[in-house]
Protein backbone atom coordinates (compact mmCIF):
# COMPACT_ATOMS: atom_id res chain seq x y z
CA UNK A 1 0.00 0.00 0.00
CA UNK A 2 2.68 2.09 -1.04
CA UNK A 3 -0.78 4.39 -1.96
CA UNK A 4 -2.16 4.46 1.55
CA UNK A 5 0.02 7.63 2.89
CA UNK A 6 -0.57 9.93 -0.50
CA UNK A 7 -4.39 9.03 0.67
CA UNK A 8 -3.88 10.03 4.03
CA UNK A 9 -2.49 13.26 3.36
CA UNK A 10 -4.95 14.11 0.62
CA UNK A 11 -7.48 13.67 3.36
CA UNK A 12 -5.90 15.77 6.00
CA UNK A 13 -5.09 19.12 3.31
CA UNK A 14 -9.11 18.63 2.49
CA UNK A 15 -9.81 18.91 6.19
CA UNK A 16 -7.82 21.35 6.75
CA UNK A 17 -9.19 23.33 4.24
CA UNK A 18 -12.70 22.52 5.58
CA UNK A 19 -11.72 23.76 9.10
CA UNK A 20 -10.63 26.79 7.13
CA UNK A 21 -13.95 26.98 6.10
CA UNK A 22 -15.58 26.42 8.93
CA UNK A 23 -13.82 28.99 10.98
CA UNK A 24 -14.03 31.96 8.15
CA UNK A 25 -17.92 30.63 8.37
CA UNK A 26 -18.32 31.36 12.50
CA UNK A 27 -16.68 34.44 12.29
CA UNK A 28 -19.06 36.24 9.55
CA UNK A 29 -21.76 34.61 12.17
CA UNK A 30 -20.15 36.16 14.96
CA UNK A 31 -20.28 39.64 13.22
CA UNK A 32 -23.80 38.79 11.82
CA UNK A 33 -24.50 38.15 15.74
CA UNK A 34 -23.17 41.17 16.95
CA UNK A 35 -25.09 43.31 14.55
CA UNK A 36 -28.17 41.78 15.24
CA UNK A 37 -27.74 42.18 19.04
CA UNK A 38 -26.87 45.77 18.56
CA UNK A 39 -30.25 46.51 16.62
CA UNK A 40 -31.95 44.33 19.04
CA UNK A 41 -30.50 46.51 21.66
CA UNK A 42 -31.19 49.91 19.86
CA UNK A 43 -34.17 48.69 17.75
CA UNK A 44 -36.57 47.01 19.95
CA UNK A 45 -37.24 50.15 21.91
CA UNK A 46 -37.67 52.62 19.24
CA UNK A 47 -40.07 50.74 17.97
CA UNK A 48 -42.08 49.93 20.73
CA UNK A 49 -42.13 53.65 21.39
CA UNK A 50 -43.56 54.10 18.07
CA UNK A 51 -46.30 51.34 18.34
CA UNK A 52 -47.20 53.27 21.74
CA UNK A 53 -47.63 56.65 19.74
CA UNK A 54 -49.53 55.64 17.07
CA UNK A 55 -52.07 53.62 19.42
CA UNK A 56 -52.81 56.27 21.06
CA UNK A 57 -53.23 58.30 18.08
CA UNK A 58 -55.53 55.51 17.14
CA UNK A 59 -57.28 55.04 20.38
CA UNK A 60 -58.24 59.14 20.39
CA UNK A 61 -59.78 58.64 17.10
CA UNK A 62 -61.35 55.90 17.61
CA UNK A 63 -62.97 56.80 20.82
CA UNK A 64 -65.43 59.01 19.43
CA UNK A 65 -66.62 55.91 17.57
CA UNK A 66 -66.98 53.18 19.98
CA UNK A 67 -70.85 53.02 19.78
CA UNK A 68 -70.64 52.34 15.76
CA UNK A 69 -68.99 48.40 14.71
CA UNK A 70 -65.83 50.45 12.82
CA UNK A 71 -65.04 52.15 16.19
CA UNK A 72 -65.26 48.98 18.24
CA UNK A 73 -63.19 47.44 15.67
CA UNK A 74 -60.32 50.02 16.18
CA UNK A 75 -60.16 49.58 19.77
CA UNK A 76 -59.66 46.11 19.54
CA UNK A 77 -56.98 47.09 17.22
CA UNK A 78 -55.79 49.38 19.76
CA UNK A 79 -55.35 46.67 22.71
CA UNK A 80 -53.64 44.50 20.24
CA UNK A 81 -51.05 47.19 19.45
CA UNK A 82 -50.75 47.83 23.24
CA UNK A 83 -49.89 44.11 23.43
CA UNK A 84 -47.32 44.13 20.84
CA UNK A 85 -45.44 46.53 22.86
CA UNK A 86 -45.77 45.09 25.91
CA UNK A 87 -43.98 42.02 24.56
CA UNK A 88 -41.65 44.28 22.52
CA UNK A 89 -40.70 45.83 25.94
CA UNK A 90 -40.70 42.64 28.05
CA UNK A 91 -38.50 41.42 25.42
CA UNK A 92 -35.02 41.29 27.25
CA UNK A 93 -31.87 41.42 24.95
CA UNK A 94 -29.24 39.05 25.27
CA UNK A 95 -27.03 41.47 27.03
CA UNK A 96 -29.33 41.76 30.08
CA UNK A 97 -29.91 38.24 30.23
CA UNK A 98 -25.83 37.55 30.38
CA UNK A 99 -26.14 40.81 32.91
CA UNK A 100 -28.43 38.93 35.32
CA UNK A 101 -26.54 35.69 35.18
CA UNK A 102 -23.53 37.51 36.10
CA UNK A 103 -25.23 39.18 39.06
CA UNK A 104 -26.26 36.40 39.82
CA UNK A 105 -23.21 34.22 40.21
CA UNK A 106 -21.57 37.07 41.60
CA UNK A 107 -24.57 37.25 44.51
CA UNK A 108 -23.76 33.73 45.07
CA UNK A 109 -19.97 34.23 45.42
CA UNK A 110 -20.85 36.87 47.64
CA UNK A 111 -22.85 35.06 50.03
CA UNK A 112 -20.45 32.17 49.90
CA UNK A 113 -17.99 34.17 51.19
CA UNK A 114 -19.70 35.80 53.79
CA UNK A 115 -21.01 32.44 55.10
CA UNK A 116 -17.28 31.38 55.23
CA UNK A 117 -16.34 34.08 57.19
CA UNK A 118 -19.27 33.86 59.66
CA UNK A 119 -18.46 30.26 60.12
CA UNK A 120 -14.73 31.19 60.97
CA UNK A 121 -15.61 34.14 63.20
CA UNK A 122 -17.95 32.07 65.07
CA UNK A 123 -15.26 29.23 65.58
CA UNK A 124 -12.97 31.94 66.41
CA UNK A 125 -15.41 33.38 69.00
CA UNK A 126 -16.05 29.45 70.49
CA UNK A 127 -11.75 29.27 71.05
CA UNK A 128 -11.67 32.93 72.96
CA UNK A 129 -14.11 31.99 75.05
CA UNK A 130 -12.75 28.59 76.29
CA UNK A 131 -9.67 30.49 76.08
CA UNK A 132 -10.92 32.96 78.78
CA UNK A 133 -13.00 30.18 80.38
CA UNK A 134 -9.22 28.28 81.26
CA UNK A 135 -7.61 32.24 82.29
CA UNK A 136 -11.05 32.52 84.80
CA UNK A 137 -9.79 28.57 86.22
CA UNK A 138 -6.08 29.27 86.76
CA UNK A 139 -6.44 32.80 88.66
CA UNK A 140 -9.41 31.75 90.19
CA UNK A 141 -7.69 28.07 91.34
CA UNK A 142 -4.33 30.20 91.84
CA UNK A 143 -5.84 33.09 94.07
CA UNK A 144 -8.02 30.23 96.69
CA UNK A 145 -4.31 27.97 96.46
CA UNK A 146 -1.94 31.33 97.30
CA UNK A 147 -4.28 32.66 100.40
CA UNK A 148 -2.96 31.14 103.93
CA UNK A 149 -1.93 34.18 105.81
CA UNK A 150 -4.53 34.10 108.71
CA UNK A 151 -6.45 30.84 109.20
CA UNK A 152 -9.93 31.98 110.34
CA UNK A 153 -10.48 35.06 107.69
CA UNK A 154 -8.68 33.32 105.27
CA UNK A 155 -10.51 30.25 105.55
CA UNK A 156 -13.58 32.03 105.24
CA UNK A 157 -12.34 33.92 101.86
CA UNK A 158 -10.60 30.53 100.33
CA UNK A 159 -14.00 28.67 101.01
CA UNK A 160 -15.93 31.71 99.66
CA UNK A 161 -13.60 31.88 96.68
CA UNK A 162 -13.84 27.93 95.53
CA UNK A 163 -17.52 28.66 95.94
CA UNK A 164 -17.65 30.36 93.63
CA UNK A 165 -15.09 28.10 90.76
CA UNK A 166 -17.09 27.10 88.03
CA UNK A 167 -17.79 23.51 88.06
CA UNK A 168 -16.46 22.86 84.53
CA UNK A 169 -13.12 24.40 85.76
CA UNK A 170 -11.28 22.35 88.36
CA UNK A 171 -7.52 22.92 89.51
CA UNK A 172 -5.86 21.41 86.05
CA UNK A 173 -6.45 24.22 83.49
CA UNK A 174 -5.13 22.90 80.27
CA UNK A 175 -4.56 26.98 79.37
CA UNK A 176 -1.56 28.14 81.00
CA UNK A 177 -0.08 31.40 80.17
CA UNK A 178 3.15 32.49 81.75
CA UNK A 179 2.44 36.16 81.75
CA UNK A 180 -0.81 35.79 83.25
CA UNK A 181 0.11 35.94 87.83
CA UNK A 182 -2.23 34.66 90.41
CA UNK A 183 -4.10 37.15 91.82
CA UNK A 184 -3.88 37.27 95.71
CA UNK A 185 -7.07 37.47 97.40
CA UNK A 186 -7.41 39.17 100.75
CA UNK A 187 -10.63 39.40 103.00
CA UNK A 188 -10.91 42.95 104.90
CA UNK A 189 -13.54 42.63 108.00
Amino acid sequence: PPDQPIAVSEECESLRERIDDLEERNARLLDEIAVLRSRVEVDLPHWAGQIQVQARLLEEMAEPLQSVPLGMKLMAIVRCLEEVEDGLRATPGPALREELQELRRTLGEQISTAQAKEAEWKEENSRLKRMLQGVECSVIASAVAGCKTSPDADDRANSQAAAEVPTECGTDSSFSDSRVTPAVVHSQT
